[in-house]
């Protein structure tokens, strides 16, 4: 029958593109999507394949749009959702991108990095209390991350709590793997 087929075609150019990706030629796989743009919307992996793949090469607007539309035909997928909120990040729409992500309430245990993504993008619009709330989820669960550690320092010391942020921060420099930019701020 007609669906079966075309099923087995979507999944086709799927694989596809996924092969392509492993080959390191993502433009291809961009183009191989981006000419079904029915599949893309049809499945959901489609769909998060080709927003990955604009975020990869920083197509943030196009990244954004095509999660946008992702997150309306598959409105319970949390991947497309973190995708879509990290596209905004990316756009500096750090507004947008909270929303996103506060629009649902995935389990943290088996969603750390789309509450880590809530908690940077309520860090910038300095909402210190949420972005401490979830510092302290996420660390509960993985006690060893420097940068949720200087995360949780930099809220506690924008709600005016200057020990227990200094005690973060030594606690973000003693987990010893923090990113660049916030070995300066928490060495500062």
């Amino acid at each position: 029958s007609l669906i079966v087929d075309y099923h087995d075609n979507s999944n086709a150019i799927y694989e596809t593109a996924k092969n392509l990706v492993e080959y390191g030629k993502n433009d291809d796989a961009i183009q191989q999507l981006k000419e079904n743009p029915t599949i893309v919307f049809d499945s959901e992996k489609a769909c998060a394949l080709l927003v990955k793949l604009y975020l990869k090469k920083q197509y943030f607007i196009q990244a954004e749009r095509v999660a946008s539309q992702g997150v309306t035909v598959f409105s319970g997928s949390v991947e497309l959702r973190k995708l879509w909120a990290q596209a905004n990040f990316s756009l500096s729409d750090y507004k947008k991108a909270l929303s996103i992500l506060q629009d649902h309430n995935p389990d943290v245990a088996k969603n750390m990095d789309y509450y880590s993504l809530l908690a940077s993008s309520a860090l910038k619009l300095e909402k210190y209390e949420i972005a401490s709330g979830v510092y302290r989820s996420l660390l509960a669960f993985k006690p060893s991350m420097s940068d949720w550690w200087a995360g949780l320092a930099i809220t506690l010391q924008g709600q005016g709590k200057d020990n227990l942020a200094l005690e973060a921060y030594y606690r973000a420099l003693q987990s010893g793997q923090l990113s660049s930019e916030l070995v300066g701020y928490v060495r500062d």
